[in-house]
């Protein structure tokens, strides 16, 4: 589906709500993949992505609000080697991308 996201932490840290809203959207197609271990045993829920990637994937993500065109994901994100919590707000687009003619 079609997004725009806003990321609520930066480091494990919570970002003030004016300064998520003041932040440009990542805009792009997100999708959410299920992992399974070698034993067909779930290991980890779900990977959320945004396509084109722009940000890191957010591992073991969950839902934590979906209102309307609104959709707040939970998980962990990887930078530098090292993991960090992190939310997503999305916000669901009802337009159809761009194409360049």
């Amino acid at each position: 589906m079609r997004v725009a996201i806003r990321l609520l932490f930066h480091a494990d840290v919570r970002l003030p709500r004016d300064e998520v809203r003041r932040q440009p959207p990542y805009v792009g197609e997100l999708t959410v993949q299920k992992y399974f271990s070698w034993h067909q045993q779930e290991v980890a829920p779900v990977c959320a992505s945004l396509y084109p990637l722009q940000i890191p994937e957010l591992e073991r993500a969950r839902i934590l609000y979906f209102r309307g065109r609104n959709l707040v994901l939970h998980g962990h994100e990887h930078i530098a080697g090292q993991r960090f919590e992190q939310m997503w707000w999305c916000r669901l687009s009802l337009r159809p991308p761009r194409t360049t003619a």
